[in-house]
């Protein structure tokens, strides 16, 4: 059984693309034969620009010559993911993903990540409209060496401009995104488990780090009930079981065999695997039901924050931990001031750079709490 044609087309692009990811590196590690004789060098990089950067063959050898150049369909230049300045990676992405009128899918690797571009949107709001009405580009820190790349892209845009300022910025208007960008049919994020607070969503998938696209909904109605997709071998694993191989189970067993929920294993076509997710139960054939990671600190830590997170109290959009009995509110923009100060601290560009749910480095605890305004 496989869901319908429409479900497995959704995620393909129709029209302008925008894709928040870093393709930067923070040192390159050489392979030597002989000594002196280098035979192979390796970027270190995150791991989501690594993986973009595979799956096109773009060879670091070779990047200054596509620094001007645009991915067919994107909307960014490709020097725009060269900026390894948190916020002048986010802000430019912002201009352009701003002047495009017809954006079709918006890409980042997690939810709060979209949100650190509209806040910026609104707190840069009169300065980005401007440059689309001038055609100039924001003097901002650290895109010397990408200036002239992305200037070559960047035209004035009158119309545009009146258009945007009749609007007004984010949280100007309900709909905002939907008058901005009217043709937008998705943005794709990791919005579950720790990041399940930031967006109000409908997700239309289901993936891990090591397959990515695992499954699409058979059903819009019924967003539990998943139909796996992937080329890769799945089994299944009870949570109560041991994690040994004679406890796999192959996904065409009968959901009969189970009575309480189950583990789901990627065999990768290495041969190596690891337990991903956790299903609620089995229809057969290749058909599972989603849950929540099997991570019981965790899990407790989000539903405990959903429990308090209301529109009449207080509206919860991202949260993290410290090992105390006190908890901290924090200035707006504190969570995406982390993402930058984090990335600088380990010389990485923005992307994949999140805030844990338990927050035990003592110097990232001190960096937090110096940002407290009240204590609840």
């Amino acid at each position: 059984m496989a869901p319908p044609r429409a479900m497995c087309e959704l995620l393909e692009p129709k029209g302008p693309t925008v894709w928040l990811a870093y393709y930067g590196y923070s040192q390159l590690k050489e392979v030597e034969r002989e000594p002196g004789q280098v035979v192979k060098r390796i970027p270190v990089c995150i791991a989501s620009g690594g993986s973009i950067r595979r799956r096109f063959g773009w060879s670091i050898d070779d990047d200054e010559g596509r620094m001007a150049t645009i991915v067919p369909g994107h909307v960014a230049p490709w020097a725009t993911s060269m900026i390894i300045h948190h916020r002048s990676f986010l802000m430019m992405h912002a201009l352009f993903t701003l002047a495009c009128r017809d954006l079709d899918l918006f890409y980042a690797m997690f939810a709060t990540l979209f949100l650190d571009i509209i806040r910026l949107l609104a707190d840069e709001w009169d300065m980005l409209v401007t440059s689309i009405r001038e055609g100039t580009i924001p003097d901002l820190d650290g895109i010397d060496h990408v200036r002239s790349h992305l200037q070559v892209h960047w035209h004035a845009d009158p119309e545009r401009a009146t258009e945007l300022r009749e609007i007004g910025s984010p949280f100007s208007c309900v709909g905002w995104a939907a008058r901005v960008w009217p043709k937008l049919r998705i943005v794709m994020a990791i919005s579950s488990g720790t990041f399940s607070t930031a967006l109000p969503k409908v997700s239309p998938g289901y993936g891990s780090t090591e397959c990515q696209r695992i499954a699409f909904p058979y059903d819009l109605n019924d967003l539990d009930t998943f139909v796996l997709v992937a080329g890769e071998v799945f089994e299944f694993l009870h949570v109560a079981a041991e994690e040994s191989h004679e406890n796999l189970v192959q996904a065409s067993v009968s959901v009969s065999a189970f009575a309480r929920p189950e583990e789901l294993a990627d065999v990768h076509r290495s041969g190596t695997w690891r337990s991903a997710r956790s299903t609620r139960s089995w229809q057969p054939p290749r058909i599972m039901h989603a849950a929540a990671a099997h991570d019981p600190h965790r899990s407790h830590l989000v539903a405990s924050i959903k429990v308090i997170s209301s529109e009449d109290i207080i509206e919860v959009h991202e949260f993290t931990t410290i090992v105390d009995d006190r908890k901290f509110p924090a200035t707006p923009g504190t969570f995406m001031e982390y993402r930058r100060w984090r990335g600088e601290q380990m010389n990485v560009g923005a992307g994949q750079i999140k805030v844990p749910v338990v927050l035990s480095d003592s110097a990232a605890q001190e960096w937090i709490v110096e940002r407290v305004v009240q204590e609840l």
